[in-house]
């Protein structure tokens, strides 16, 4: 019963509010903080795709430390936060699974990410030099089953490779043209 109060009325709650309870979980409100935060994670062995965006605008090459054909399940920072809030806007009593939910977008291996990415930079290049992290990577699903969130609240993400690398070099690159990365 709280449960269905609270979800009632974060509905009625403008986004911006429902953005301050969510950005703990979102990796920055601009470019620039989550940038920042995938460079953290992948110090830590997280991997996460800005890494190879943000070299290829800034240095045309990119040294991956996964093997070419490591496809894993990913998603673009502005599909996270329009399913946060697609998620606080749904019906409550179409959630079988209330707040409890597996989030998928695509899935992708390093080389489909370098063949789109010379699409933008045709001068970008890409080797494979797989460390420990490959261990991690090997671990992880191919893909993730999100059909719950598709079919109890019509989660559908905006972005696919083509159009999250178009994207994401564009914001990169104005970024880099203001040396700011």
């Amino acid at each position: 019963m709280l449960n269905k109060i609270i979800v009632k009325i974060v509905q009625l709650m403008p986004r911006k509010l429902v953005w301050k309870f969510s950005k703990k979980y979102i990796a920055g409100e601009t470019l620039q903080e989550a940038v920042s935060l995938v460079k953290d994670l992948n110090s830590k062995g997280i991997l996460a795709t800005i890494d190879v965006l943000g070299e290829a605008v800034k240095n045309k090459k990119y040294n991956c430390f996964l093997r070419d054909d490591t496809e894993l399940p990913m998603m673009y920072m502005p599909d996270c936060i329009k399913a946060t809030i697609d998620l606080a806007e749904a019906n409550y009593d179409n959630l079988k699974h209330h707040s409890d939910f597996n989030l998928a977008a695509m899935s992708f291996d390093p080389k489909s990410l370098a063949e789109e990415i010379k699409k933008h930079i045709p001068e970008f290049e890409i080797t494979y030099n797989p460390d420990y992290r490959q261990a991690i990577a090997d671990s992880w699903p191919k893909s993730i089953d999100d059909s719950s969130a598709r079919n109890e609240w019509n989660w559908q993400p905006s972005f696919d490779l083509v159009s999250m690398t178009k994207d994401m070099i564009s914001k990169l690159q104005a970024k880099h043209e203001l040396g700011l990365i």
